[in-house]
């Protein structure tokens, strides 16, 4: 892998031939940017690491589509957000098939109290974490990945 925006043209070609060394490579430098894209939707690492996986599953599958002229990462950190929603959504459902309408109220510490006195990327993350999983995954779609309400509404 040589360049940092796009994956070495060879790996992709050969990724599209189910060759696994090729596809274990193209993992590995998928990893760090698909896990940070992920952690951001899950409250711990083994659930992020499950939705990277699913994730590049998706981004293997979709490679036939992808278009050399644009660039990989944005195209794979899309199919990351969009996978990240729909866990969400199926979590979501099986939530609401089991508890009914009745929602259980969650003990979540208030960490958001004194937003001034957290300053700290640390804070910030376990602030992001503490958010009801709702209000986290609009939260990283508009302030961290830059979508519109309406673009989030319509996800």
């Amino acid at each position: 892998m040589n360049s940092v925006n796009k994956p070495d043209i060879h790996c992709l070609q050969a990724c599209l031939r189910n060759e696994r060394k090729a596809q274990f490579q193209l993992y590995e430098w998928c990893f760090p940017d698909l896990m940070r894209v992920c952690s951001r939707y899950c409250k711990n690492k083994d659930d992020a690491s499950a939705l990277v996986n699913t994730s590049f599953l998706k981004v293997l599958t979709a490679l036939p589509t992808f278009s050399q002229d644009k660039e990989f990462v944005p195209w794979m950190r899309t199919i990351a957000i969009r996978t990240a929603v729909d866990a969400h959504r199926a979590q979501a459902r099986k939530m609401e098939e089991f508890v009914g309408d009745e929602w259980p109220q969650q003990n979540e510490p208030d960490v958001l109290n004194d937003v001034v006195s957290i300053i700290d990327v640390e804070s910030i993350e376990k602030a992001i974490a503490a958010l009801d999983e709702n209000e986290r995954v609009v939260f990283n779609l508009f302030e961290i990945e830059g979508y519109s309400h309406s673009e989030i509404a319509i996800l």
